[in-house]
């Protein structure tokens, strides 16, 4: 991983790219499988729950990962003076490890994604999609996210879909670090894994160290949709 940035330590960039390529890895592996049952007619709750519990599986035979997989897991905030809570979400799929200093957390978020389907995209780039890393509560103050594209129709078909919606008039208020340079292809994170970056500033109580947040945006697909 190279993060074409000044972070200094703040990342741990081996055990990070480490976890992402497994990932990407495991659902291979779930979605070619013989017979396999773990299609694109699943929801995608069902598909992260089964890819997490397959990478909780396998991770340790790596050898190279200290930390652990979960899912669906709850956060959100308190009030502590009155005993209350504020907000409330679950992320699809985290990675987390206090192995290193500073502490690791990886979050993915997925959403199936259809080139001839314009309300698809719009759930990828949208409040319930790359939104809850920018304004909304996904991540805070960690340099580096995941958006997982579940491509339902050929990968690349909808990666040019989505490219060239980010780079439209509809996605102006998404935040950009730079608006004239919205996608950054190949990522500077993962350029094995991920397809692009995005770079996108957040609010202050919710921003990195490094004064914005990156997404890398992976995508993933079943040997149907090739």
């Amino acid at each position: 991983m190279s993060t074409g940035l000044s972070w200094g330590n703040a990342f741990p960039a081996d055990e990070s790219a480490i976890a992402t390529k497994l990932l990407m890895q495991a659902w291979s592996q779930l979605a070619s499988s013989p017979g396999t049952e773990f299609t694109a007619e699943l929801s995608e709750p069902k598909l992260t729950d089964i890819l997490c519990e397959h990478l909780k599986s396998i991770s340790e035979g790596t050898g190279r990962l200290t930390g652990r997989w979960g899912q669906e897991n709850p956060s959100g905030k308190i009030d502590p003076a009155k005993g209350k809570r504020l907000t409330s979400y679950r992320t699809d799929i985290e990675y987390f490890s206090n192995r290193s200093t500073p502490v690791l957390k990886l979050v993915y978020e997925f959403k199936k994604i259809d080139g001839a389907n314009a309300r698809s995209l719009t759930k990828y780039w949208g409040p319930d999609g790359m939104g809850r890393f920018i304004e909304g509560d996904y991540a805070i103050k960690q340099p580096v996210v995941f958006m997982a594209g579940i491509s339902v129709s050929p990968k690349e078909t909808c990666v040019g879909k989505l490219k060239a919606v980010l780079e439209s008039k509809r996605c102006d208020a998404l935040g950009w670090r730079d608006a004239s340079a919205r996608t950054v292809a190949p990522s500077r994170s993962f350029p094995k894994e991920a397809h692009f970056d995005t770079e996108h500033l957040r609010p202050a109580e919710k921003l990195p160290s490094a004064g914005y947040v990156r997404i890398c945006h992976l995508f993933v697909d079943f040997p149907e949709a090739s």
